[in-house]
């Protein structure tokens, strides 16, 4: 996949996009991808024919996601990420003049879509949140992945962290009849891009990842502010937000919609992952989101382009580049607004540089700048999983996994979960501590969360017990 580069911030963002030529009579979807995941997961949405043929669609590798390429740095929070997003576009041709809807997919993409709401509101046309999180939660439990994936030693050690994250993303995911809702081939997808892409030799990059859970969220006020029209979905079975978070989530969106406040859909059977896999996708949330956004621009079966708010602009290898100047006069507004908003002094602060837009203070800047050292010293002597020559696993998380293997390969699936299978509990009851650690050892003291070992004891329980039934 292509790259557009960030010259003056040192980022070169990978992106996806539906179109090799920018359609000014069509409206723009910029998709935001879940955490952990890239823009290759956004398939589901990008191969939706309702879509493809209607809106420009393009998405973007978050900073230490995917395909995209940049150093870790402790100023790193949800305003970078927008900043850095505008400028990708500018880049593109999808220039300031242009509008855009957005779809956004678990918590840190919430996140990085309220802000790109708050400094850029004139672009942003709507918001469709596809499962709401809280940083203070999502710390937690990422404590717990992170020590136990990070510091692995093994396939097997591996493979247990696997198995709960698995449930943490798409849920038990089982109806009635104990069919999955989760295909063992997305199952594998997910696993691969793990293996391959985070593994325990790249921690520090799972580390700069995961730390954008550490950033405050917008104050009440802020999301007050807040005034493009906003839909949100969320699942039932959410292993750590309960369907409250989303229902308090819309209760701070007084603005949204002219005022008329956020809609809230819950998607039966959903947990952290509800825009992949498919079922969720195809059954729940894009025909949703098709609903939300010809309520956003209606439709007039006589005019093809009604509705569609982009007029201007074109995505080729003709497009003329942006200059320096350019760029500036599209950050610099927000970056003066930001500085107003949060009561920063942003004087000496570059415009052309979407590291200008960090709010992390200088003491949190260091802390982070330590912790990724830390996280970085002998990672390179840490356990790696075999690839083979295309850089994916040796063997198939199905091929591992007895869990995996009692699933079938393509399962029956209703149209609704009836709501009988009870979501896990919360986990990530502890945190990573810091040690007093020796020239050459692990600098924390890995704990396994109880919580998250009931996670991974649920599923061998469950797969001890259909074996002896079968």
């Amino acid at each position: 996949m292509p790259h557009v580069t960030l010259e003056g911030s040192d980022i070169s963002l990978n992106y996806r996009s539906n179109f090799s030529k920018f359609n000014p009579s069509k409206s723009t979807i910029l998709l935001l991808h879940g955490v952990f995941f890239s823009v290759d997961f956004l398939s589901p949405q990008f191969e939706d024919e309702r879509f493809a043929g209607k809106y420009n669609m393009i998405a973007f590798d978050q900073l230490s996601c995917g395909q995209t390429i940049n150093s870790t740095d402790g100023r790193k929070d949800a305003y970078v990420e927008a900043a850095a997003i505008i400028v990708a576009l500018e880049k593109l041709g999808v220039r300031g003049n242009i509008p855009f809807h957005i779809f956004a997919a678990q918590g840190i993409s919430e996140q990085i879509a309220l802000r790109l709401a708050q400094l850029w509101s004139e672009r942003v046309s709507s918001l469709f949140f596809c499962g709401v999180g809280g940083p203070e939660e999502e710390m937690q439990w990422f404590g717990d992945v992170f020590q136990m994936w990070g510091y692995a030693t093994s396939q097997a050690e591996l493979d247990d962290t696997i198995a709960g994250l698995l449930v943490y993303t798409f849920g038990e995911n089982t109806t009635a009849d104990n069919r999955s809702t989760t295909t063992v081939e997305e199952k594998d997808e997910a696993v691969a891009y793990w293996l391959s892409n985070i593994p325990p030799n790249k921690r520090s990059k799972v580390f700069d990842v995961g730390n954008a859970f550490s950033q405050p969220a917008l104050s009440d006020a802020e999301l007050a502010e807040i005034k493009q029209p906003v839909m949100i979905q969320h699942g039932d079975a959410h292993a750590v937000y309960p369907i409250t978070v989303a229902e308090d989530l819309v209760g701070k969106l007084k603005g949204a919609n002219g005022g008329k406040g956020a809609r809230l859909k819950v998607v039966p059977g959903g947990a952290d992952s509800i825009q992949y896999p498919k079922h969720f996708a195809s059954r729940y949330v894009n025909p949703t989101f098709l609903e939300f956004l010809h309520s956003v621009e209606p439709e007039d079966p006589n005019d093809p382009t009604a509705g569609a708010r982009s007029r201007s602009g074109t995505l080729s290898s003709t497009n003329p580049p942006t200059t320096p100047q350019e760029e500036a006069a599209v950050l610099k507004p927000a970056l003066e607004k930001l500085a107003k908003i949060k009561g920063i002094d942003v004087q000496g602060r570059n415009p052309t540089s979407v590291w200008s837009f960090s709010c992390v203070s200088e003491e949190e800047r260091q802390k982070t700048d330590e912790s990724l050292q830390e996280f970085a010293a002998g990672q390179e002597n840490a356990f790696s999983p075999p690839l083979d020559n295309k850089g994916r696993p040796l063997t198939k998380w199905s091929e591992r996994s007895l869990e995996a293997l009692l699933e079938p390969t393509s399962p029956t699936r209703p149209d609704d979960d009836d709501g009988t299978n009870a979501s896990l509990g919360g986990f990530g009851s502890t945190m990573l501590v810091l040690g007093d650690a020796g020239e050459g050892s692990i600098p924390f003291e890995r704990r396994p969360s109880t919580d998250w070992m009931k996670m991974v004891e649920k599923i061998e329980e469950t797969t001890t017990t259909t074996t002896t039934t079968s």
